[in-house]
């Protein structure tokens, strides 16, 4: 069950435990990273972490739900309005709010509402997944040739020429250069052999993708190898013979 990081904010105690329970009785993939009683509160949670849903009161003491909402200027999270209050329900769907629950609170709304807001936040992030694979595909196919890798520091910009080999790691490639440096990457290899295979690179193997350039020959040795500039020798599934010889041949 995907877990749903939460905030709830409502300037009265009672509300906000009243809305805890509820959560923890009925909708068990919410995990509740803090009860807020103000905006000020909410706005800092929200700065802090990599909130998913609010729920969130209207009336509230200096300043009310709807200033928090239109004072983030990038809103990453669904919102789920929770008031006495059902004349603001235009001006919630103005903003976008996910739902708009009066109270007192009806749990089988609730659940509704919450089912609703895992299954917008899940299809926001393939899209953006699909988003990032695009752009990083497009970034290979630049005149420069190059990709970005982001790292601790900032970023490092490598040429497509310059990897060697690509080996896959379960959900993670580790890119091996020509100056004997490794970088890991959150990719599956078959986001990287998407484009790498039409960029004189070679799928030889479920664990490796090779840049041609970097083969110097191969060798049949239980099964046929590549042998790499590096001196590292490659197995070539036997699957993907076939292939290689073909690559290789018009290397």
């Amino acid at each position: 069950m995907k877990e749903l990081k939460t905030l709830i904010v409502d300037d009265d105690s009672i509300n906000r435990k009243l809305i805890e329970n509820l959560l923890i009785k009925f909708c068990p993939q919410i995990v509740i990273v803090a009860k807020c009683k103000s905006a000020e509160e909410a706005r800092h949670q929200l700065e802090k972490n990599d909130i998913e849903l609010v729920f969130l009161d209207i009336k509230m003491p200096s300043e009310n739900g709807f200033q928090l909402i239109n004072s983030l200027s990038n809103r990453s999270f669904e919102v789920i309005f929770i008031t006495a209050y059902k004349e603001y329900a235009l001006e919630a769907l103005k903003i976008n709010a996910l739902d708009y629950i009066l109270k007192p609170i009806d749990y089988r709304e609730l659940m509704a509402a919450v089912d609703k807001a895992a299954k917008t936040v899940e299809n926001r992030k393939k899209k953006a997944s699909k988003k990032q694979i695009q752009s990083f595909s497009d970034n290979l196919l630049t005149e420069k040739s190059v990709i970005t890798l982001p790292s601790k520091d900032g970023a490092n910009i490598i040429k497509v020429n310059d990897i060697l080999y690509i080996e896959a790691s379960g959900n993670y490639c580790i890119i091996f250069t020509k100056n004997d440096k490794e970088f890991i990457v959150s990719k599956t290899l078959k986001d990287f052999g998407e484009t790498l295979e039409h960029n004189n690179f070679i799928r030889i193997h479920k664990s490796y993708l090779v840049n041609k350039q970097s083969v110097t020959s191969y060798i049949r040795s239980n099964g046929i190898k590549v042998k790499l500039r590096n001196g590292k020798l490659l197995p070539v599934s036997r699957r993907k013979q076939a292939l290689f010889f073909s690559a290789y041949s018009s290397n």
